[in-house]
């Protein structure tokens, strides 16, 4: 049996347990084992399990923490989306808040997939891109792929050859523009598969310095450890 996050974020007591906790799970079949493990098992803890997508409770979150009552609270955010559902406009809600959040990337199981070797995205894949990186087709392009111009008998060719390094380049890309939404940025904590391939980059966003000064002590380990 593997114990879930939700799980062991509430069996945390030391130094002092989180005050208040909101689970998001946006499939309906998922929200009873979701309670299960959660207000089942910890009947004393002010646990709501809200059904629906990040994005929309993330923007909610915001919104409250900009009002007066909101600005008494300090939050910690644990993002992880199975995929790239996490929308580029939800994180810039989160600007200059007073919240620290990890964020799961899918650098090697979302992005890189989505970028064919010869360039040819379909429309529904750029558009996916473009959401999840806030950037557009243009830009997208320009990071991921070299273009060059090969003279021929029947005059010159483009050829369109994909970034060898992909999948750090966009672990490297989207750490760059999380820091012109918050002040600090940790290392990336690496997570690969059996076969030693990339599956995400896991870090630590925040606009507080010790907060981050923390998550790289911890990024540090664990990547050694790995």
């Amino acid at each position: 049996m593997i114990v879930g996050a939700a799980s062991r974020i509430l069996e945390i007591e030391n130094p002092r347990a989180f005050d208040l906790y909101y689970f998001v799970e946006k499939e309906s079949n998922n929200i009873s084992l979701l309670k299960q493990n959660t207000i089942d098992v910890f009947p004393n803890k002010n646990i709501h399990i809200v059904e629906t997508d990040c994005n929309e409770k993330i923007q909610s979150m915001s919104t409250f923490l900009t009002s007066q009552k909101g600005k008494k609270y300090k939050t910690l955010a644990y993002i992880d989306p199975c995929g790239m559902q996490l929308n580029w406009s939800s994180l810039v809600t989160l600007e200059k808040l007073s919240v620290d959040a990890w964020i799961l990337i899918p650098t090697g199981m979302g992005v890189n997939r989505l970028l064919k070797k010869d360039g040819k995205i379909s429309d529904a894949w750029l558009s996916k891109l473009e959401i999840f990186l806030g950037m557009n087709q243009e830009d997208i392009r320009k990071h991921f792929y070299n273009e060059q111009v090969i003279p021929t008998l029947f005059g010159d060719e483009i050829k369109i050859t994909k970034e060898q390094q992909a999948i750090e380049k966009s672990a490297e890309l989207y750490s760059e523009r999380l820091k012109k939404l918050f002040k600090f940025v940790s290392k990336p904590y690496i997570l690969k598969n059996s076969s030693n391939s990339v599956m995400f980059h896991f870090l630590m966003v925040s606009n507080n310095q010790s907060a981050v000064k923390v998550a790289n002590e911890i990024v540090t380990k664990y990547n050694k450890a790995s």
